[in-house]
């Protein structure tokens, strides 16, 4: 993967190494919006998966847009789903992702709400850190 930063819309993202997309979503989030992050997202993952840890304190997404994200999720790319900035309406959004991803099959994805980036990045850390240590005791089991 060669480029690290993608512009949809008003939206940002950025991949960091080793396995982080951070976005910065900015405004409503329409359909068109929606249709071209999960490209994104998707293109991202085809490389290695990775955490989305996104910032969502200036953003509002609608209901078909909701289910849009949510359908085109996909646990084989996605390690965590992380939002930040989160305040009530926004807690309703990302449930309302989750019921999305859950009814299309995607239940093997974990989402967190946090109120702020440190709280989220911190809990990106705590994840990393448990999923070394299933693939270490996987490998110390043998079997």
């Amino acid at each position: 993967m060669n480029q690290t930063e993608w512009t949809v819309g008003a939206h940002r993202l950025r991949f960091e190494e080793p396995d982080l997309v951070m976005a910065e979503l900015i405004g409503p989030v329409g359909m068109g919006d929606a249709k071209e992050l999960v490209r994104v997202l998707r293109e991202i993952g085809a490389s290695r998966p990775y955490y989305f840890c996104g910032d969502v304190s200036r953003s509002t997404i609608k209901g078909e847009a909701r289910r849009y994200v949510g359908e085109g999720m996909s646990e084989a790319w996605l390690k965590g789903l992380i939002y930040y900035g989160v305040g009530p309406l926004h807690r309703a959004m990302g449930k309302a992702i989750m019921l999305a991803m859950y009814f299309s099959g995607h239940v093997g994805i974990d989402a967190h709400m946090f109120a702020t980036k440190a709280e989220a990045l911190a809990h990106i850390e705590k994840m990393r850190l448990k999923a070394s240590q299933s693939e270490l005791g996987g490998a110390a089991g043998g079997g």
